[in-house]
């Protein structure tokens, strides 16, 4: 049975920073190996990250992010436990922060997201490694078989029931787990039904109609305010890339003012109604597709999106944190190439975006604008934590499948092959 430990949850604090930024950036540096191996301890933890930006009204802040199965006391107890001292000084740069009240600090200065995706809905980060050890152990004896050159003698049955003996010696969890996800709408007229439910066309409608006004107004404001993009050549661009080249996972953050109600406020400006009503209602709708719909690995059609979430937060800025398979180019032309319509009417909101047309259009789909656009806005993380780095979404879910096809009965022939294809087995049938 499904429990709600078994549900992913979001932490986000965001809190001013008085004092030195430099000295904060400084201070997340010297520790930031020691943090990494601790959070490691830290088994029901998925992704975490801390990072120094510059909120809109100039102010510098630093903003933690984590994403957990179970409780969020026992998530910060344990934190708190496993960090200690650096913690204590981390969070000492920050405003309100007394010593030794972790979970005081983060409850008044959490962040709730207005959107929160995640790709592998209903397994913890332990069923995660269970998963990736069941394809280990499989592996390994495969491998053993086939150096001693046993495994093209067996049949088709003794290799499957081989292969789950070896899965219980190393004491490994298999069979189904309850995932607790939203039923699968059946056939075109299911998903429209559920399409219509959420999808809030009349608002949308409006807010589109309403955008045909707003938008001129915005390429007023650039012609007199003149958007100052990142070069291609600007240096903190150079240690962004070699970061990302570095390893087969990334932590993308984006920080960027909404659109103001005043000409020429950008920076400090208060945003406009329309920009955050617009904003919300984009969020709200991708939210319900992906609780509805995009809740098997896939968000709009994007396959490398492990977790991601938007944040507004009190100085005007939206929050865009993602963790995600291989490199920045391929996950931003995955936006472009496959769900360019939902990233513009979030995005759109918020400054120097490219040109948009009611709402939806254009926008994103200028690539290299948009591309250039994202590296203005990106910010680095000081220090960003996988729990399983090596494993793409693709692997997590394909691991699940194993699993659950392990602890199957593995009696008539279709269930034998289902699962010797599911491991890959030479010479199974396609």
């Amino acid at each position: 049975m499904g429990s709600a430990s078994n549900h992913q949850h979001p932490l986000t604090v965001v809190a001013k920073v008085p004092g030195s930024r430099q000295a904060l950036v400084d201070d997340l540096a010297s520790c930031n190996e020691r943090v990494l191996a601790r959070l490691a301890e830290v088994d029901t933890l998925h992704y975490a990250r801390f990072v120094v930006f510059e909120g809109n009204d100039g102010a510098a802040r630093l903003a933690f992010e984590s994403n957990y199965d179970g409780d969020e006391a026992s998530h910060l107890h344990e934190l708190e436990q496993r960090l200690g001292a650096d913690l204590e000084v981390i969070l000492g740069h920050c405003e309100g922060y007394t010593r030794g009240d972790f979970a005081g600090f983060v409850r008044s200065h959490r962040v709730l997201p207005s959107m929160y995706y995640r790709a592998h809905m209903g397994l913890t980060a332990r069923q995660i490694r269970n998963d990736r050890d069941v394809r280990r152990a499989i592996q390994s004896w495969l491998d053993a078989e086939d150096a001693a050159r046993r495994l093209e003698t067996l049949r088709p049955a003794e290799i499957a029931h081989g292969l789950v003996a070896a899965v219980r010696a190393a004491g490994l969890q298999i069979g189904p787990v309850d995932r607790e996800l939203p039923a699968q709408p059946e056939g075109w007229m299911g998903l429209l039904a559920q399409l219509l439910s959420f999808y809030l066309p009349a608002e949308l409608g409006l807010a589109g109609i309403a955008a045909l006004a707003f938008e001129p107004r915005d390429a007023i404001d650039e012609r007199l305010h003149p958007p100052v993009l990142i070069s291609e050549h600007d240096p903190g661009l150079d240690a962004l890339i070699v970061e990302e080249d570095a390893q087969s996972q990334n932590g993308l953050t984006v920080v960027v003012p909404v659109k103001p109600w005043l000409f020429g406020k950008s920076v400090g400006g208060k945003p406009g109604l329309f920009r955050l009503t617009a904003l919300r209602l984009a969020l709200s709708a991708v939210e319900q597709a992906h609780r509805r719909l995009y809740y098997k690995g896939t968000l709009g059609g994007i396959p490398s999106i492990h977790f991601a979430r938007w944040a507004l937060l009190d100085d005007g800025t939206l929050l865009f944190l993602s963790d995600y398979d291989g490199s920045w180019d391929n996950y931003l032309s995955d936006f472009i190439d496959k769900s360019h319509w939902f990233l513009t009417a979030i995005w759109t909101n918020t400054r120097w975006f490219p040109d948009t047309h009611a709402l939806l259009f254009k926008g994103a789909t200028a690539e290299l604008r948009f591309k250039q656009w994202t590296r203005t806005f990106q910010v680095p993380n000081q220090i960003w934590y996988s729990a399983y780095e090596e494993l793409s979404v693709r692997n997590v879910l394909d691991n699940a499948n194993v699993r659950t096809l392990a602890g199957g009965p593995l009696q008539t022939p279709g269930d034998i092959h289902q699962f010797l294809r599911a491991v890959s087995v030479p010479g199974a049938p396609q």
